[in-house]
């Protein structure tokens, strides 16, 4: 889970969907006051309505295709990557082994 501030915290599914959870403090193992599930099409939505261009179709579906993207460019190499394969998450590059940050196996 990713904690913004205050309590506030934020984990992607792997179908998509959004947690927004608020915890009593900014420990991730303290009570839940408040969560949230957000589907994929809501949480680009709200990505999109708080970007500088607003949550109008072409700007909505930036944001969609962005959070549903399933393969990431190596920066390193350019070669394209799944984000999972059969094992799971995909932490490094499979043509140069650079290894992508914030990725967990």
């Amino acid at each position: 889970m990713f904690h913004v501030k205050a309590g506030w915290f934020f984990d992607r599914f792997p179908n998509g969907s959004v947690a927004i959870v608020r915890r009593e403090t900014a420990n991730e193992n303290s009570k839940i006051v408040s969560e949230i599930i957000l589907s994929p099409n809501e949480w680009a939505s709200v990505v999109a309505s708080v970007s500088v261009h607003g949550d109008f179709m072409p700007y909505f579906q930036q944001a969609l295709d962005f959070h549903n993207v399933n393969t990431w460019t190596c920066p390193r190499c350019g070669h394209v990557n799944p984000v999972e394969d059969a094992d799971g998450y995909v932490n490094e590059c499979a043509n140069c082994h650079v290894p992508i940050l914030g990725t967990s196996v």
